[in-house]
């Protein structure tokens, strides 16, 4: 992704790119952009859906109600209270083992996109290409 596809991308509604994280680092990609919040979340190469919830955890730092489960990660992910106010990316690095829990995962992510659209705060979200539908 060059930078000014990064800019347009940032600038416009928030949404998911999908990035080769085997030649570009999420951080590389951000340098220079000081009034973005980076949550890094590393899956690693098969995560289950419980590593891949509680990665989500430690990189959002999540409050304690957290309830690990894909319903509390929607409901953590539409909330934010506990971050600063500022642009957020959530860069998704690695995979997920399970077809039906990576789907639901995407499906998560997009639903907290569209939430922060409506309530005019950004969230984007840079994806792993093992993350990618299969349709997409």
């Amino acid at each position: 992704m060059s930078p000014e596809t990064l800019d347009t991308f940032l600038s416009g509604e928030n949404g998911m790119h999908f990035i080769d994280a085997g030649t570009t680092t999420c951080s590389d990609l951000l340098a220079g952009k000081l009034d973005v919040l980076l949550v890094h979340a590393q899956l690693g190469e098969h995560a289950s859906r419980d590593t891949a919830l509680t990665e989500l955890a430690r990189a959002f730092d999540m409050p304690r109600w957290f309830g690990h489960n894909w319903d509390a990660l929607e409901d953590c992910l539409t909330d934010l209270e506990w971050l600063p106010e500022q642009p957020i990316v959530l860069c998704l690095i690695g995979a997920l083992d399970d077809v039906a829990d990576r789907d639901t995962l995407l499906d998560i992510v997009q639903s907290a996109c569209r939430y922060w659209q409506d309530a005019q705060r950004k969230f984007h979200v840079l994806m792993d290409l093992r993350l990618k539908h299969d349709n997409d």
